[in-house]
């Protein structure tokens, strides 16, 4: 499980909270934070790379580019959702690329007051070919002005995912 929480990024001492927040609520969580020595993030992100830690928490900056994660893990975890768009991407492809045996799931944790981040992130990436099949399944269940690009624009989503949608 890799938990990416990013919406509290600008502000130390609210970061801080909401990663003490995740260790208490995940116990056997590793949490790689900015102000940690760099040789502990370090080897704390081989370690879950290398499937020896089965839960890390970050922010997605923090991970850098080039990181893969696919072999050991399937599902990631968003606190939080940003206008950075393109650290947003990345972060899912650290786990939704070649060489992922498992179906990725993506789960987006907001608030309401990141609506209009949602739905700026759907009518960008509705177009796109290479998104990740999770994150299209995840943004075409939300309400219809943010599915609604993702649903009329996505080559991603094929007959059978519409039905689903629909029974869902």
């Amino acid at each position: 499980l890799l938990v990416e929480a990013g919406i509290l990024q600008r502000n130390r001492r609210l970061a801080r909270e909401q990663r003490l927040a995740i260790e208490e609520a995940i116990p056997d969580v590793v949490t790689v934070f900015g102000s940690q020595d760099l040789d502990a993030r370090e080897a704390s992100v081989i370690a879950f790379r290398e499937g020896r830690v089965r839960e890390i928490a970050t922010k997605p900056v923090l991970l850098g580019a080039g990181v893969n994660f696919q072999h050991h893990c399937s599902r990631a975890v968003f606190l939080g959702i940003g206008f950075k768009f393109a650290d947003f991407i990345q972060a899912v492809h650290r786990v939704q690329r070649f060489g992922q045996k498992n179906t990725v799931r993506v789960d987006l944790i907001y608030t309401e007051a990141e609506r209009d981040i949602r739905r700026r992130l759907a009518e960008k990436i509705a177009p796109a070919p290479w998104a990740p099949q999770a994150l299209i399944n995840v943004l075409a269940l939300d309400d219809i002005d943010i599915a609604g690009p993702v649903l009329s624009a996505s080559p991603v989503l094929q007959d059978h995912d519409l039905i689903r949608l629909l029974v869902e």
